[in-house]
Parts: C-alpha cells; sequence; structure tokens
C-alpha cells in the first residue's frame, strides 16, 4: 500500500484485541492508495480499485477501516461500509481473544492529523510485512441483477474478477441469474497482516458475507468453505 495526503478519507481506527465498539465513529485520515504494478496482487485488481474510488462519493456510504494491535502494528486495513467494518473488527477482536491475545483498552480513535500519523506509521509496516510475503487479502463481493439487487453473496481470497469468472462457469445458482442479466462488484476488501493471516481473514470475510445476508435477506453462495485454497 502506498500512502497519499492529498484528500482526506473517512477511516474507522480502532485497536484490534480490545471489544470492538459497535458505536465507532468515522474519522478523518489521509487515503490509501496502491503501490505495485497494477494485476500484481488481488487488492490491486480493477474491482478492488472501483470499490477505493467510491470513497470519493460522500453519498456511497463507502469508508476506510485502519485496525491495529495494542503495540501500533497493522492488523487490517479495509474499504467497504462501517456495518460491515465493524463485523469485521469484532471479528478480529474474538479471534485475538481466543489465541490469548486479548487486550483490556478500549478502542482507540483518532481525528484529523492524529488520524493520520497512526495510519502512517500502520502503513509503514505494512510495507514492510508485504516485503516479506506476509500479507493475506480477502473480499465479500454480491452478484446483482440486472435491476442492481443484490441476490448472491460470496468471499474470495483471489482476484476478484477471477473468482466471478469461476462462479459465473461453475455456480448453478449464478448462471440462472446471468441468463437474466447480471452485474458482480465487490462490497467489502481487506488486507490482513501479523496475527490476521489467511485463516483469519477466511474467518473475518465470512462473518461480513453472515452479516451481510442476514441484514440484506441475500443467499449465501453454497459448496465452499471459508478457508479453502479454493477460495
Amino acid at each position: 500500500m502506498a500512502y497519499s495526503g492529498a484528500r482526506k478519507t473517512p477511516v474507522v481506527s480502532s485497536r484490534a484485541g480490545s471489544d470492538f465498539d459497535a458505536g465507532a465513529t468515522i474519522v478523518e485520515a489521509p487515503t490509501l492508495t496502491l503501490s505495485r504494478p497494477p494485476g500484481a496482487a488481488p487488492w490491486e485488481s480493477d474491482s478492488v480499485k472501483k470499490l477505493v474510488g467510491r470513497l470519493r462519493n460522500d453519498e456511497s456510504g463507502i469508508n476506510a477501516m485502519a485496525l491495529h494491535n495494542a503495540q501500533g502494528d497493522p492488523q487490517l486495513m479495509a474499504v467497504g461500509f462501517q456495518e460491515d467494518h465493524m463485523v469485521a473488527g469484532r471479528t478480529v477482536a474474538e479471534i485475538q481473544k481466543r489465541n490469548g491475545l486479548a487486550q483490556d483498552s478500549k478502542p482507540r480513535l483518532h481525528k484529523g492529523l492524529a488520524g493520520g500519523s497512526e495510519l502512517e506509521r500502520g502503513r509503514k509496516k505494512a510495507l514492510e510485512l508485504q516485503a516479506r510475503e506476509k500479507t493475506a487479502f480477502g473480499a465479500v463481493y454480491e452478484h446483482r441483477d440486472f435491476a442492481g439487487k443484490p441476490r448472491l453473496i460470496g468471499s474470495t481470497n483471489k482476484m476478484p474478477e477471477r473468482q466471478f469468472e469461476l462462479d459465473w462457469k461453475q455456480n448453478d445458482s449464478v448462471q440462472t441469474l446471468a441468463r437474466q442479466g447480471i452485474r458482480s462488484e465487490l462490497v467489502w476488501a481487506g488486507i490482513g497482516s501479523g496475527t490476521v493471516g489467511e485463516q483469519q481473514m477466511a474467518e473475518v470475510r465470512q462473518a461480513v458475507v453472515d452479516a451481510r445476508s442476514e441484514r440484506y435477506r441475500i443467499e449465501k453462495l453454497s459448496g465452499i468453505k471459508p478457508y479453502s485454497a479454493h477460495t
């Protein structure tokens, strides 16, 4: 990830390992952009870029989240809807409690330049981890009908466009929907590092899928386990 201070983007900033505050507020911090050559990693796909691009629209409901542990190390950076960030944050906290990594401190929110400074520190550490290939990508997506209504929801750790193609080819429900007109797009995407590896990220994205499915009454894509080489 690269860092740009050219414009401001809402960011939910918190500490993992504590009880994630469902009432956390949106704070201001500089925007995260992508640093590698396009197409080098799933988080640099056109679908992720499109989701990040929606940050520019104040009415889209999309914002960014930076989640750190008590030592200030980046655990999860994500783009999506605030409700989904809350689910992701609570899931990371639950994972860390389960692994004996819980902290007693409440989530700490930072505004203005303070939030930007913390995000910058996290960015540098994330870049170091990225260089050692210790990052985990996860995304949640929806297949929508010709009217734009979400009909199916799933998650992936692949390049999103590749996952869409697999669904179109292999999933009967998606094929049925495609005959009437289909649009596939991301609604949440994140990069985990440190204690949020592939397995933990799989649990996070599945939690986001489950919550969105229940909240909006969207059918979940079936047949694939949350943590699998095929997801």
